[in-house]
């Protein structure tokens, strides 16, 4: 599913956890994304506001996060999907989520799951977190790594697997985790139709991981161009000054009245970038909006 230098990969794990790479816990408005840090276990969206488009046949391009978004895109039709992401970690955890997803059904993967997002060190950041149960949820994700395994490539089971072993023989002082998300009962995939749907669909779905912040994304792309692009919040946490920038790189990767997928976690005004035209929906609970932004040309 991706190519990489994983011994590189499993010594930033390794620094991480051990503590030698800090996670953000900044609560400033502007925080500072990094190649290692915390995964959302889940979206901190509600699809609830995007639109039930068809994807069937299109090419979508996706922030990999907890692997949320491009479930979304599977279920609407699309079977070929590049995922992006600054934090090195998501596209692990992304491609457990979806081993998980094939192999079990959704009872079990939810019961698995959640052991598995609730594996915590003896000192998470600066506070200390007692975890007695943490041998138990280790078996659990051994167990997990047992039947899963001819789902992962090589390099995501080894970075799998090195992650048990330093929770089982270190003193960890990082989460991996974040601990804070929505109610997962809104997931499109915890409905047991959607479920199953998804599970079918992913037997035969390309997904391609790229290690990038927005910024750098194009440079990365080989060229490709997509007909949807889900940015999750990222605009949201971007100074004004690049917004347009941005979207406007953007554009040069969209096909011809191909979609922007900008969420916000307020009111907040849509850009007026030459080339696309802007649908806003809106949620009624806490203001929360989607833009669309679509190219015209």
């Amino acid at each position: 599913m991706f190519k990489l230098d994983n011994n590189s990969d499993i010594n930033l794990l390794i620094k991480y956890l051990e503590g030698e790479m800090l996670p953000n816990i900044n609560n400033s408005s502007k925080l500072t994304f990094k190649t290692c840090d915390m995964v959302y276990p889940f979206t901190n969206e509600s699809f609830d506001i995007y639109p039930n488009d068809n994807l069937e046949g299109k090419k979508v391009l996706t922030v990999t996060a907890s692997a949320d978004h491009l479930l979304h895109a599977i279920f609407h039709g699309s079977n070929d999907i590049t995922a992006f992401d600054i934090n090195i970690f998501t596209k692990y955890y992304s491609a457990l989520k979806i081993a998980m997803i094939k192999k079990y059904n959704l009872d079990k993967f939810k019961i698995k799951l959640n052991e598995i997002i609730n594996i915590h060190p003896i000192y998470a950041g600066y506070t200390a977190v007692p975890n007695s149960n943490k041998k138990e949820k280790l078996k659990v994700l051994r167990s997990v790594l047992n039947d899963v395994y001819m789902y992962l490539n090589h390099d995501e089971l080894d970075f799998w697997n090195n992650f048990v072993m330093m929770f089982e023989s270190k003193r960890i002082f990082n989460n991996f985790f974040i601990e804070d998300f929505l109610d997962v009962t809104d997931m499109t995939y915890y409905n047991i139709d959607n479920y199953n749907n998804i599970k079918e669909k992913l037997h035969d779905c390309s997904i391609y991981y790229i290690d990038s912040d927005i910024t750098s994304l194009s440079n990365k792309l080989f060229g490709n161009s997509y007909d949807v692009i889900y940015i999750s919040n990222i605009l949201s946490w971007i100074e004004n000054d690049n917004k347009m920038k941005i979207l406007k790189d953007l554009k040069q990767i969209l096909n011809k009245n191909g979609k922007v997928y900008d969420y916000y976690f307020d009111d907040s005004d849509t850009l007026d970038v030459a080339g696309y035209k802007t649908d806003i929906n809106r949620m009624i609970l806490d203001d929360n909006s989607l833009h669309i932004y679509t190219k015209n040309n």
